[in-house]
């Protein structure tokens, strides 16, 4: 649990925000196909106005705002990167692949059980995957 978010206030602002995002179809003025995956720069997360607000308020009776907002940022996605719920796909370019339903889980599963048959998703699922509750796929 992250110290300056125990209660997920901060956690599922940045989800509802994905989730958002995603339902548009729409990051940083380039249209992503539905049912696709949604990918994103992490530098587009921590530069959303929305996001940085609720940020700020969630740090703002610590010490340090400023740094408790950049730390706040970097240990949620850390989080949700260690929830199955966003992937890291290119650590070069710091981009990242919210892990949805829609655009991910059940295209993979379909896709997995159209080639292999039934339960064939458990059997050796793509890395961006490895990090998703079996109980989630």
């Amino acid at each position: 649990v992250e110290t300056l978010d125990p209660h997920f206030r901060f956690r599922d602002s940045v989800l509802e925000t994905l989730l958002e995002m995603e339902s548009r179809c729409n990051v940083d003025g380039i249209e992503q196909a539905k049912n696709k995956p949604f990918c994103f720069k992490y530098k587009r997360i921590s530069q959303d106005e929305t996001i940085v607000e609720m940020a700020r308020k969630t740090v703002s009776r610590t010490s340090d705002e400023i740094v408790n907002t950049k730390r706040l940022l970097i240990n949620t996605f850390g989080a949700l990167r260690n929830d199955g719920i966003l992937a890291l796909v290119d650590q070069e370019k710091d981009e990242y692949m919210l892990l949805s339903i829609d655009g991910v889980l059940k295209p993979y599963v379909e896709s997995a059980n159209d080639s292999l048959g039934r339960h064939a998703s458990f059997l050796n699922p793509p890395a961006y995957l490895r990090q998703v509750p079996q109980s989630r796929l």
